[in-house]
């Protein structure tokens, strides 16, 4: 069988790649056959640690990787407040159409 018609559970294949025994090697080897070749303009890295540090910073960054960076930073701020997830789990949404209350 082929490695993507065998079953295995996701426990087991995340065991299986921090070994580097998956498909694609480890995460190192895997993102590095991914990169490679790849125009440093057509990609933009953004760790999960950065965006908790400094949200609006790094969305300020990914703003201007994206050719946005006229946008202000007081509206970028606004939209990074309004969409955090304990203000999205405050908000009601039981006025959207379709959506279970």
């Amino acid at each position: 069988k082929q490695w993507y018609q065998r079953r295995v559970a996701i426990t087991a294949g995340v065991k299986l790649f921090s070994e580097g025994r998956g498909q694609f090697g480890d995460w190192a080897q895997h993102f590095a056959e991914w990169n490679s070749g790849m125009p440093p303009d057509r990609f933009l890295i953004i760790r999960y640690e950065e965006l908790l540090a400094d949200c609006t910073v790094t969305m300020e960054t990914i703003m201007r990787f994206l050719g946005r960076g006229d946008i202000p930073r007081d509206r970028i701020t606004k939209v990074v407040e309004e969409t955090r997830f304990e203000r999205m789990r405050e908000r009601d949404l039981s006025f959207v159409p379709g959506c279970p209350s």
